[in-house]
């Protein structure tokens, strides 16, 4: 399992988790924390890139998640987002970047 980290505002890349090992290049974001149960990753505008909570019921993933085509947003709270549900929103919609950042700004940050 991978994933890889952009940046919503410039498109940069932020960083990448491989399984275990997560690589996050600092001159691209804003914060990061991370303990045994959580690791949080804030973009250079100070939202919620990625979020992941270890409960002892299970895994809670939150953040936004950036690719050549499209963008998907999975809140933390879905009584606080406007859909209610992950977003999933094509880059060939002239307002793909407002929709996503609606829905990224009322991810609340863990920490």
């Amino acid at each position: 399992m991978s994933v890889k980290f952009f940046d919503l505002e410039k498109d940069e890349f932020i960083g990448s988790i491989a399984y275990n090992h997560w690589n996050l290049f600092t001159p691209n974001l804003l914060d990061f924390h991370n303990d045994d149960e959580r690791l949080e990753v804030k973009d250079k505008q100070n939202n919620i890139v990625f979020s992941i909570i270890y409960e002892g019921v299970g895994v809670w993933i939150s953040g936004y998640f950036i690719d050549s085509k499209s963008i998907i947003v999975m809140p933390n709270d879905p009584k606080k987002s406007k859909t209610g549900h992950p977003l999933c929103l094509l880059k060939t919609d002239a307002s793909w970047k407002q929709k996503a950042l609606d829905e990224i700004v009322v991810i609340k940050s863990i920490f």
